[in-house]
């Protein structure tokens, strides 16, 4: 899309074409002055919550089960579970706000530790 607004740009900016009334779009005073319904402001910002994320995180930790049935992964993003050596689609995901610095599962496989430091921690 930038391509295409640059290439416009280009094409029209010489010609003495006026884009923003030819097609009724608000030049860049009325936009600098209009009010953005829903904008985020500082009164706000700590309403925002993510609604998708894309991609796996980097990964900082994995453990196997004592039976070799599960693998843990810890990423910077969250934790991964996948179950029966399927790699393909983790069973369970479960999204942290900081990276994951240690993962463990107990001997009995029955109980999954998880570290996370908050990043105002040293």
């Amino acid at each position: 899309m930038y391509k295409f607004v640059l290439i416009s740009l280009l094409l029209f900016g010489g010609t003495g074409c006026n884009v923003a009334e030819q097609d009724n779009i608000p030049t860049a005073d009325v936009a600098a002055n209009a009010v953005v319904p829903n904008a985020i402001t500082a009164a706000n910002v700590d309403q925002i919550v993510p609604l998708q994320h894309l991609g796996d995180g980097v990964m900082t930790q994995i453990a196997l089960s004592p039976s070799d049935d599960t693998l843990v992964v810890g990423t910077t993003i969250g934790v991964y579970i996948y179950d029966d050596g399927d790699t393909a689609v983790p069973r369970d995901f479960y999204p942290t706000d900081e990276p994951v610095e240690e993962v463990a599962i107990s001997p009995d496989g029955q109980i999954l530790a998880v570290v996370i430091r908050p990043s105002n921690t040293t």
